[in-house]
């Protein structure tokens, strides 16, 4: 059952990390002098949500400012950075929503961008909005020299920030201190293996302390019905979304060659025409695919997930982040996904559970009782309506709560934030 083979991968996760240190669990290592920084920066594929209606006080549930989403994009950075010293120097940030008007890519060397309000019939505030980040004309020189060596077209231009690209980094880094150069796709004149090309030929800049940012959304069918907060998931939007987490993320054991033939060859994954009715929201994680994926550690870190609108998945990924607390995450996301469509759950994996045992010296203990009312939770989730688990959706398990989360039965606590279950984390924080 595929539940339980994802159940096994969450389990042996949480049993390697509770033999880390809090401190061996944050994100990848690197000098405390953000002058110092000569370790690899990541590479990120972040959803960017429904226009700005994260940023907005006016939305759908579950859709605007304050709602779990828009929370999960907002914790991005303290996910992947343990201090401010690890910040990069600058963001190559590449949008779904900029595609090439000329031949290959389009580059961007304005020094201050100005605002692309690319979007129509939102409250007035969503045009009052402005992300003061500097541009980087120099840096900008030197990704089209960069991208020249690998025989890859590019123009500099003059471009304004759109929303795909200020929506994301208004929640992740408010601040607006870090210098960003925009980038275009061209689904035009390019096909997945050209965009995927793109972005191999742009991780050397991870190395010139450059954080790579590809901002698309996982699924992306804007001509789909809407659904409100609580509604069940598609099936077909849970199916893509499952083939993508096998793809991308840790929950896999993939090589290199088989994740990048996916990647490559993703318009024949299941659902993929309805997912993407047109192929630029998804290219985004192409080109971040070929900029974050090494031979040697392909998978990336499934950072968070969520749904809105009944089918539009929020998930994002980051490769190069060097924590286990993300294996745990991309697990759990990913188990919780499963959870939603799976309509026959076996419980006696939870059932056989002991009371009390030891890991690495440590004593676990999983309350009877506590496991029989959360296994009569998940047969009602089964039963009932993936709405609940919408409704009810995780908090995030981050680093400061490991050590108090250690005292209990990780996997359970894990499984529980994966099916959306406040109850019980809420008991064990009080």
């Amino acid at each position: 059952m595929v539940l339980l083979r994802s159940f096994a991968i969450l389990l042996a996760v949480l049993w390697s990390t509770s033999s880390s240190s809090p401190q061996a669990q944050g994100s990848a290592a690197a000098p405390t002098s953000r002058n110092m920084n000569k370790f690899r920066q990541p590479v990120i594929a972040v959803s960017h949500g429904a226009g700005p209606l994260w940023l907005l006080d006016e939305a759908p549930a579950g859709l605007g400012k304050g709602s779990h989403s828009a929370k999960n994009v907002a914790d991005i950075f303290s996910k992947i950075y343990s201090s401010d010293a690890q910040l990069p120097k600058r963001i190559l940030f590449v949008s779904a929503h900029w595609e090439a008007r000329s031949t290959g890519i389009e580059i961007s060397k304005s020094a201050a961008p100005e605002m692309f309000y690319d979007y129509s019939g939102f409250p007035t505030e969503s045009y009052d909005l402005v992300y003061g980040a500097k541009g980087d004309p120099e840096f900008a020189a030197r990704v089209k020299e960069l991208l020249a060596k690998s025989d890859i077209t590019s123009n500099l231009v003059d471009r304004p920030f759109d929303h795909g690209t200020f929506v994301p980094m208004f929640l992740m880094r408010p601040q607006a201190d870090i210098p960003i150069v925009t980038m275009s796709i061209n689904d035009r004149m390019m096909n997945a293996k050209d965009h995927f090309e793109l972005g191999k030929a742009l991780a050397p800049l991870r190395n010139e302390d450059t954080l790579i940012i590809t901002s698309g959304q996982a699924t992306h069918n804007m001509y789909a019905d809407w659904f409100p907060e609580g509604h069940p998931i598609e099936p077909w939007a849970l199916e893509f979304q499952n083939w993508l987490d096998k793809t991308l993320s840790t929950t896999s054991t993939q090589t290199y060659q088989e994740r990048m033939d996916s990647v490559v060859a993703w318009k024949n994954a299941p659902y993929a025409s309805k997912c993407h009715r047109t192929p630029d929201h998804f290219t985004t994680f192409v080109v971040g695919a070929g900029a974050g994926m090494e031979k040697n550690e392909p998978a990336a870190k499934k950072l968070n997930g969520g749904w809105g609108l009944g089918h539009m998945s929020f998930a994002s990924y980051a490769w190069g982040v060097g924590s286990n607390l993300s294996d745990v995450t991309a697990a759990a996301y990913s188990l919780y996904d499963m959870c939603t469509a799976e309509k026959d759950l076996t419980l006696d994996f939870i059932d056989a559970l002991p009371a009390k045992r030891q890991i690495n010296g440590l004593t676990i203990y999983s309350p009877e009782n506590w496991i029989r009312s959360w296994s009569e939770q998940i047969r009602y989730i089964s039963l009932a309506a993936t709405a609940t688990l919408t409704r009810k959706f995780p908090v995030f398990l981050d680093a400061d709560s490991i050590p108090k989360y250690l005292r209990w039965n990780l996997n359970l606590i894990a499984l529980d934030s994966a099916v959306g279950s406040p109850r019980a984390t809420s008991n064990l924080l009080s």
